[in-house]
């Protein structure tokens, strides 16, 4: 399911402006863009971690401050499949928060933390 350049769809509540300040009062929907493991790890993702995220970049939308948790979709058959959930957006400058589409953005792998998701979270659907 996680596959180099395939579109993926996210959707948050965070900032929709570059520089923020401003969250939606509705959900918005977006889509990236799925990249290889080599160019995360080159943008500083930790091998030793590498199985445990998936990155994505923004075609001309993207995920920004507020969306941290929000989730990654990707639609197979007529249904709708969550691959993982947002964890760290790369910044430009540290000191300055702005919303780059073009910057990666780094999502746990549900699949990777599902057996631990199983045994902490209560009352979960059945499959």
């Amino acid at each position: 399911m996680y596959k180099e350049d395939q579109k993926i769809l996210v959707a948050g509540w965070g900032w929709n402006t570059p520089t923020g300040y401003n969250s939606p009062v509705t959900l918005r929907e977006g889509v990236m863009q799925q990249v290889s493991a080599q160019n995360c790890m080159r943008e500083g993702l930790p091998i030793e971690t590498v199985n445990q995220y998936h990155c994505a970049t923004g075609t001309n939308q993207s995920i920004c401050m507020g969306d941290s948790g929000s989730s990654t979709f990707i639609k197979f058959k007529n249904r709708f499949y969550d691959l993982g959930v947002s964890s760290y957006i790369q910044q430009e400058d540290e000191f300055k928060i702005e919303c780059n589409p073009i910057l990666l953005t780094t999502f746990s792998k549900l699949l990777y933390f599902s057996k631990w998701i199983e045994t902490h979270v209560k009352d979960l659907p059945k499959h």
